[in-house]
């Protein structure tokens, strides 16, 4: 357990180390994806090995204006990829313009699903920078492709075409690209075009109202480590930049340059300067520098060009593309694509191919007919394949899981009869089954997923799918991973439009309460708020018995009513379709002794479901099922007030010995009789306060709250063995006063489900003391009085379970061990939860730790 921090660590006073990897044996130096290829002096700023994310970098690929792209491995889907970061050194530009430029990037891209444009996988921040991971692709850029070797102009339309496709898919989801050009079209292997780098992304309805340049100025800052360049070599090389101005200048439309609104039609003009160029081997404008080139862009003075070879036909598409008005353009891409694919030579050569594949079929339809059942047959014998490979996963994964529940079970059983060497060592290999059962589940879910690529109508399929990420969304709420929970969710939600697995997910299940007589009750549902605690909401009232009431899977609390009007609580949770049987046994309402909760006999989680956080500091169990008998437990911490009741009962020998002292070089406390009355010296932190039984401690470092009567503060510095005797005093008040039992304080803390503390799993600063409840003032830290802290009352209305002043309990079979749970007002929030656990010998004292009263109930 650690005290509050302000060294500029994490809560949890660590600072996360890098895990080693194995940086897979893949091919070195491919093409540069998107960005260009051009060095222009810049250094790596990744080494192969860095980690970034989950990739692990392998080499650098090549840089631009605006970033670096790095060849990469995700390990986790065992695949290259193409990892691309914010270029660190992009002159004086706006950083954080430049990071949200590759976030919109990022964002743009990942909303197009086409053959004809480079995926996106995931987008996030590496040390400051913002990085994408998205499809590797091996074959370089369009202009590599088209500089590789002489094409004839057939096979440019061709792929022009085919990269028209990928922009026009992203203008059908109102994107406009604002910065195309050959640079940013990627070839992979198979000789597919994919369209890359929207960073200069924008909407079309923003665009309509939108400048399309902030300045008309160009970004033309040298490298740090080069020399002066000569202003018309600048200029020169501004042509090809991405810079102040919203596009690369040389594919810019004439609106671009004279900043009016931009639409589709401007990248249209930019693919017709590209689809120009690569027909005639010169882009359609003059110009050596770049207000040169805006002003034959914006007079439209188009270069003359001829080429034997290609037909007027073609020139005047690409001509009309290149329009300076975009009303004169093609209404749309799609309309320039028809265009392009109705040329006159390619029409021609369609109708003779189509002619005599007319001739062919009406020789040879029964062969036609033998090919696609030919086809079809392969079809299904590929997706019959990855329905095998799946099935035999998902048995797996399926006998992994029965071993797994049987371990699991083994070790909730050992940590139980406190065999927690035992428990921990079948815990771990219970945790690694689990593993084994989720990567069993992913693979099932991978070749399921592969079969349904190849057949999407396929019903069968789709609710495959379904069923093996259901499997895997159980698998995460077992193992209380809720993140994991959700994600899969939400994929079932785009593979089950129906909303059969959803509506499986939320099968209610039906209640049946019974009390010996019948009694008033309310069912309530706890509901997390926006601030992250758990609040009841009242969802019926009635009368015991109840039988068979149908209720939605969650979390309740049953209020129930005695005959005097006090309640008494029963938290639950319900699973789907369970159907959950509840027996209350109440005992005589004049038992239950003024000040305790009486809590019912039932079941409840104990233990952290956080793995690492309770193996390194909670010291406690993994979260499972556990049960308590019925017994009674004070609402609050035991006073001085009482103790000091306590002492009087004894003689003035006995009274030495049993008053609270630590005298420590750091702490302070001493309760003594003097002068007539009971003095209390108490020293937090830097300052010693004292005051009489009649005087309340003033903290001078406190806004709020500062004015403590010390009497009605929980009791600390004493010893279980102090504990002990005071129980022996109290039992003529209090029958069968005792300390409570571990597990009786977490359930008395928690109820019945996994929130992390009494209230919820979020803790605010005005929600017990703790470190922050004073903001970490030396003179504000110290105890307050019992029950000042509502907003983290317990289910079973118990207070002050968190914060304040840890809490002595026993624990082990023989019940002669003790720990102290909570947290206490000069520790952090992480020793406030409920799972929060803390050994303690039985003859020390510690300011910070005091304890309540347990009791056994009874029933006649």
């Amino acid at each position: 357990m650690a005290r509050s921090s302000t060294n500029g660590k994490g809560e949890d006073g660590t600072i996360p180390s890098p895990t080693a990897a194995v940086v897979p044996d893949v091919s070195t130096h491919e093409s540069s994806p998107g960005e260009g290829s051009t060095n222009n002096g810049d250094l790596d700023i990744l080494a192969r090995g860095a980690v970034v994310g989950r990739y692990l970098v392998l080499e650098r690929l090549g840089a631009g204006a605006m970033g670096v792209v790095y060849a990469a491995y995700d390990p986790e889907l065992d695949r290259k990829i193409a990892l691309k970061l914010l270029r660190p050194q992009a002159g004086n530009g706006d950083t954080a313009r430049r990071r949200a430029r590759l976030v919109r990037e990022a964002k743009a891209t990942a909303k197009l699903s086409h053959p004809n444009v480079v995926g996106i996988f995931d987008v996030g921040v590496h040390q400051g920078q913002v990085f994408l991971a998205m499809e590797y692709l091996g074959g370089g850029t369009l202009r590599q492709w088209l500089d590789a070797e002489k094409r004839p102009w057939r096979e440019i339309v061709r792929i022009f075409i085919e990269v028209g496709n990928g922009l026009a898919a992203a203008h059908a989801e109102g994107l406009i690209h604002r910065d195309f050009k050959p640079d940013n079209v990627l070839v992979d292997k198979q000789g597919k075009p994919k369209v890359v780098d929207f960073g200069l992304v924008r909407l079309a309805s923003a665009s309509l109202e939108a400048s399309t340049t902030d300045s008309l100025d160009v970004d033309t800052t040298q490298e740090a480590d080069a020399g002066p360049i000569p202003a018309d070599q600048r200029e020169r090389a501004a042509l090809t930049r991405t810079g102040a101005l919203a596009g690369t200048p040389a594919y810019m439309a004439p609106e671009q340059f004279l900043g009016k609104a931009i639409d589709e039609r401007t990248d249209q003009f930019a693919f017709c300067v590209a689809l120009y160029e690569a027909l005639y081997r010169k882009r359609p404008f003059a110009g050596e520098t770049v207000l040169g080139l805006a002003d034959s862009v914006t007079s439209g003075q188009i270069i003359a060009a001829t080429n034997p070879e290609i037909p007027a036909s073609l020139r005047r598409i690409v001509v009309k593309g290149l329009a300076r008005e975009p009303g004169n353009r093609f209404e749309s891409i799609d309309s320039l694509l028809r265009a392009l694919g109705h040329d006159p030579t390619v029409v021609f050569r369609r109708r003779a191919t189509i002619g005599i594949a007319l001739l062919v079929i009406s020789l040879a339809g029964w062969a036609v007919q033998r090919g696609a059942s030919r086809r079809q047959r392969e079809l299904d014998r590929r997706i019959g394949e990855h329905v095998a490979e799946s099935e035999r996963d998902g048995a797996n994964a399926r006998a992994a899981k029965t071993l797994m529940l049987e371990l699991r079970k083994r070790a909730f059983q050992a940590f139980d009869e406190e065999r927690r060497d035992d428990g921990e060592r079948v815990w771990a290999e219970a945790r690694a089954e689990a593993a084994s059962v989720d990567a069993a589940l992913e693979r099932a879910e991978q070749q399921i997923g592969a079969a349904l690529t190849l057949d999407k109508e396929r019903r069968t399929l789709r609710d495959q799918l379904g069923e093996v990420i259901y499997e895997r969304a159980l698998l995460a709420e077992i193992e209380f991973r809720k993140p994991d929970v959700r994600r899969h969710l939400d994929r079932i939600s785009e593979v089950d439009p129906s909303g059969r697995l959803r509506k499986r997910w939320v099968q209610p299940g039906a209640l049946t309460l019974q009390t010996a007589a019948p009694l008033p009750i309310a069912l309530e549902r706890y509901v997390d708020d926006p601030s992250g605690k758990r609040r009841p909401v009242v969802t019926l009232k009635s009368r015991t018995p109840l039988l068979n009431q149908i209720m939605e899977p969650g979390s309740y609390r049953a209020a129930l009513e005695a005959s005097n009007g006090q309640q008494v609580f029963y938290p639950f949770v319900i699973r789907r379709d369970e159907r959950l049987v509840i027996h209350v046994d109440l005992p005589a309402v004049e038992k239950i002794p003024a000040g305790f909760a009486y809590v019912p006999a039932g079941e409840f989680l104990f233990g952290e479901a956080d793995d690492s956080l309770r193996t390194s500091f909670l010291d406690t169990v993994p979260i499972h099922p556990a049960r308590t008998g019925s017994y009674l437990i004070a609402r609050n911490e035991e006073t001085y007030e009482r103790w000091i009741a306590f002492l009087e009962s004894l003689p003035p020998a006995a009274q030495d010995k049993r008053a609270p002292f630590v005298s420590t070089h750091r702490d302070y406390l001493r309760l003594q009789r003097s002068k007539g009355s009971w003095w209390l010296e108490l020293r937090p932190s830097m300052e010693t306060f004292t005051a009489r039984r009649d005087q309340p401690i003033t903290y001078p470092g406190r806004t709020v709250r500062s004015q403590q009567r010390w009497t009605r503060m929980p009791v600390g510095g004493i010893s279980v063995d102090d504990i002990e005797a005071f129980l022996g005093w109290l039992s003529h008040e209090v029958p069968g006063a005792r300390l409570c039992t571990d597990k009786e304080w977490e359930r008395a803390a928690r109820g019945a489900d996994d929130r992390i503390f009494p209230h919820g799993d979020v803790l605010g600063a005005d929600d017990a003391n703790f470190d922050l409840t004073y903001g970490r003032r030396p003179l504000g830290f110290g105890p307050d009085e019992v029950g000042r802290y509502q907003a983290s009352t317990s289910p079973f209305g118990v207070e002050d379970m968190a914060g304040n002043l840890l809490e002595i309990t026993q624990t082990g079979i023989d019940g002669k061990q003790f720990v102290a749970r909570g947290g206490g007002y000069y520790y952090d929030r992480r020793s406030a939860r409920l799972t929060n656990r803390e050994p303690v010998e039985r003859n020390l004292r510690y300011p910070t730790f005091g304890f309540r009263v347990c009791a056994d109930p009874t029933f006649n």
